[in-house]
């Protein structure tokens, strides 16, 4: 982002509205960064479709190893949960909100991270008095878009309008 905002005149582009949007890992590292590494203040607006908010929780574990990627996690991390439960916290958006504005999507029926991620955080954030709002999809699966797209206007809509919402002030 620091390098984007040095190029804002020669791309013509703002130097300091950014808004971050990730799907899965990519909504984790974004929400992760919005909330803990963006120490300028660029990022507006932070928006995850189904990106694990907290790397504690036993039902995350449950999920994940369901599709053996608990080993990755640890991969990533450099340890298991049991050798280091508080690097798991301290990886996870969850336990590092900011006041960035933040739109949550998770699939009703996701069966590798589940809606409980985007519920914690949507209450966490909204206790804390900062700008937040959560879709789930119903039939939404890790495609939140579910069976036929059948969400996938209505998602994208509202995120046009999040963005409209939350850069253009």
């Amino acid at each position: 982002l620091n390098y984007l905002s040095t190029r804002a005149d020669e791309w013509q582009i703002s130097p300091d509205r950014f808004a971050l949007i990730g799907v899965s890992a990519g909504g984790h590292l974004a929400l992760l960064y919005s909330y803990a590494f963006d120490g300028n203040g660029l990022v507006k607006t932070v928006i995850s479709y189904v990106g694990p908010t907290d790397l504690t929780s036993a039902l995350f574990h449950q999920y994940i190893n369901n599709y053996q990627l608990m080993y990755s996690l640890e991969q990533l991390l450099g340890a298991t949960y049991q050798q280091d439960s508080a690097l798991y916290a301290q990886a996870s958006p969850l336990y590092h909100v900011s006041n960035c504005p933040t739109l949550l999507l998770y699939g009703g029926m996701d069966d590798l991270v589940p809606k409980e991620q985007g519920i914690a955080l949507f209450d966490t954030l909204t206790a804390h008095g900062i700008v937040a709002d959560t879709t789930i999809t119903e039939k939404g699966t890790h495609n939140i878009y579910g069976p036929g797209n059948q969400y996938r206007n209505a998602i994208e809509n509202e995120v046009v309008d999040w963005l409209q919402q939350h850069l253009d002030q």
